[in-house]
């Protein structure tokens, strides 16, 4: 119910059949999310605890714990992203800490996340959405700390790679906050510094529309 309340328990039984449909289908990762589980996330839960069990090997994202406010939809999109991810990230994750222990690193590494700050390996692995435009991000914190040395406390940040620039404006130190953002039409609702981007970049390509008119990408030489 809207007040978090169980108006009808929770058919495990049910869950089972369709956990087994998906184990047929052979996925990847699940992402699992009710109306009102930021209220009463129990049924999340034990649904996420099922299928662990049931389908070992399957990255399993709760919305409860990904994004636990109101807004369903985009608390779904963002848990289905951050399920997406999660088999990937662990892959990386993996191979990293191997590449790290061989190199004789003895320092715990960290990733950066999305609003600029880093989290660390683990926590990348639990919740991989955090990390989505972390790069960008990375970008205008070396920029702050930079212009901080410099003496500079307001600054516009301009970043360009091979296919993309991206802008960002920082007011007394501080680099402006986004919590909302489309990734090819899907709504994220994560922390993140606000960077606008465009498809231009070092090496986009110049051309002609059948118009005549000059435009410049998204294509790039690289």
């Amino acid at each position: 119910m809207a007040d978090g309340t169980v108006r009808v328990p929770l058919d495990l039984a049910a869950v089972d059949r369709v956990l087994d449909d998906l184990a047929r289908d052979g996925i990847e990762a699940l992402a699992v999310c009710f109306l009102y589980s930021f209220l009463h996330p129990d049924h999340e839960r034990a649904v996420a605890e099922r299928a662990r069990r049931r389908l070992p090997g399957v990255a399993v994202s709760v919305s409860s714990e990904v994004l636990p406010e109101l807004r369903e939809y985009e608390r779904l999109s963002t848990t289905v992203a951050n399920a997406y991810l999660l088999p990937r990230m662990g892959s990386y994750v993996r191979a990293f800490r191997r590449r790290v222990a061989d190199a004789g690193i003895r320092c715990a590494p960290y990733i950066n996340q999305s609003n600029g700050g880093t989290i660390s390996l683990d926590e990348a692995v639990r919740a991989p959405v955090r990390t989505v435009l972390s790069g960008p991000s990375a970008g205008v914190m070396g920029a702050v700390w930079l212009a901080r040395h410099r003496g500079l406390s307001s600054l516009v940040t301009f970043d360009m790679g091979g296919t993309s620039t991206d802008v960002s404006f920082v007011r007394d130190g501080a680099p402006a906050l986004a919590f909302e953002r489309e990734i090819d039409g899907i709504p994220l609702r994560v922390a993140g510094l606000d960077i606008e981007t465009i498809g231009a970049g070092g090496g986009s390509i110049a051309w002609r529309d059948s118009g005549g008119a000059l435009r410049v990408g998204p294509e790039s030489a690289g």
